[in-house]
């Protein structure tokens, strides 16, 4: 089991965080080697950084911004599985593991990666058939790019979940917290574990059919899970409207068909 994060408040846990992992990337064995977090922004580069996207930052983005944005640049060692042809029968085939050394950067940094976020962004987007300018109309959560891959939810959600969002992959939320992403994906570290994962609109889909409340039939529901953190399962639903009596009493999926399929 994974060992977990001592107690921590926003303010302690990212100064803990910036000094745990780059004495890890400082090791001998680390593959980002001697990469650092940046120094921080003051608060109006954060305002700035704010404009260029056009939408207000949620506090604790804000706080990590401030402690530490983004890491430097670094170079590190990938491994791949090469197969060497040693006939034309494939058991005469010799396999071999190449390696190969890539520049880039753990996290994306302000202004340095502005046009990189904003690529991601528009990436997503693409992929979901809607457009950046459209997402206030339909009052759809703004996501920004932490790494790539990873997203942070920014507004108009209950919490501000982290989602991975990889092409030709399902879309999920990998961790309910952004400190709780940045700990288990840098320190392999842990959390509290949530009990219900949070509810992201539009962006994450919890079934190929529609989840619908039995009591107020809201299809918007919180997935209740069950195991660890990491190989936890979806065993229920529980209702996400303020105003049902059931919300947060978990019920059995009812699925209903999607009207394609009727």
């Amino acid at each position: 089991m994974a060992p977990r994060v001592p107690r921590l408040s926003p303010k302690e846990f990212f100064p803990w965080l910036k000094w745990k992992s780059e004495n890890l990337w400082a090791s001998f064995d680390s593959n980002y080697k001697n990469s650092k977090w940046l120094p921080g922004l003051t608060e109006s580069q954060v305002a700035d950084f704010e404009k260029e996207m056009g939408f207000t930052f949620p506090d604790i983005y804000k706080l990590y911004l401030k402690f530490m944005n983004g890491t430097t640049e670094c170079s590190y060692k990938v491994s791949e599985n090469v197969v060497l042809h040693g006939g034309p029968d494939p058991t005469d085939w010799i396999s071999a593991i190449e390696r190969s050394e890539i520049h880039g950067h753990l996290y994306h940094s302000y202004p340095r990666d502005l046009y990189t976020i904003r690529g991601e962004i528009d990436e997503v987007c693409a992929r979901f058939k809607v457009k950046p300018s459209e997402l206030d109309q339909r009052e759809i959560p703004h996501i920004m790019p932490i790494s790539s891959g990873t997203f942070l939810v920014i507004d108009r959600c209950e919490a501000n979940p982290v989602l991975q969002i990889y092409p030709d992959e399902p879309v999920g939320v990998c961790a309910n917290s952004l400190e709780e992403s940045l700990a288990f994906n840098i320190l392999f570290r842990k959390l509290d574990p949530s009990t219900e994962e949070a509810y992201v609109k539009f962006w994450v889909d919890y079934d190929d059919g529609i989840v619908k409340c039995p009591e107020c039939g809201m299809d918007a529901v919180n997935p209740v899970y069950s195991g660890f953190w990491i190989f936890k399962r979806i065993i229920a639903f529980s209702c996400y409207n303020k105003t049902c009596p059931t919300r947060g009493k978990p019920f059995n999926l009812l699925i209903s068909p999607k009207k394609e399929d009727v």
